[in-house]
């Protein structure tokens, strides 16, 4: 409904709304003077509503679950959060929009639990690796010598940093405007 309205009609429309933040009454508008009328104005509350924010002892365990992993469907199930939220979380972040800048709390909290993660996977690596001696491999079978080698080789490039990979992956593309030509105009003959 647009417009100016009367009085009867401005009641008939506040009665059929549910919103609970529209004013259920009009101020009077029988005083002709000039004195002036308050009227009360409710704020609408915007963009996700009445979410309340994750607490941080939540957002850690969510974010050590995530990272140890657990299923993300299920997680996003048992705390009522979405599956973003818990990569967010998964990477340091309080939400999506700061995903590059990350909560130091909860950074150190994932640092801690892939702390624990990585440890104990090292110190298996490093004993399995020694336990292939030279005797073994010597005695060993050509098949078994060359996937041994393979899987070394796949532990050295897991654990060297690509040379070849560029970090800064940054690009600029700069659109140049097309230039009109002469051809772009029409032409218009004058008489004098």
């Amino acid at each position: 409904m647009l417009g100016i309205v009367s009085d009867i009609d401005w009641q008939n429309e506040i009665a059929k709304s549910t919103s609970a933040n529209v004013a259920r009454s009009v101020p009077d508008k029988s005083d002709q003077s000039d004195t002036k009328r308050e009227v009360e104005i409710i704020d609408i509350n915007r963009g996700r509503g009445h979410t309340k924010e994750v607490p941080e002892e939540i957002r850690n365990f969510i974010a050590s679950e995530a990272i140890a992993g657990a299923d993300p469907n299920q997680l996003s199930e048992s705390f009522g959060i979405s599956k973003s939220s818990i990569s967010a979380y998964k990477h340091s972040a309080t939400s999506t929009a700061s995903y590059h800048s990350p909560d130091e709390s909860l950074e150190k909290s994932n640092n801690l639990v892939r702390d624990r993660i990585v440890g104990p996977a090292q110190s298996r690596l490093i004993k399995a690796i020694e336990a292939i001696t030279d005797s073994k491999l010597d005695s060993a079978k050509v098949q078994i010598a060359a996937q041994v080698a393979k899987n070394m080789s796949g532990v050295i490039k897991d654990m060297m940093p690509d040379p070849s990979v560029t970090i800064n992956q940054n690009r600029v593309i700069v659109y140049r405007p097309r230039l009109l030509e002469e051809s772009d105009f029409e032409i218009i003959s004058v008489n004098e």
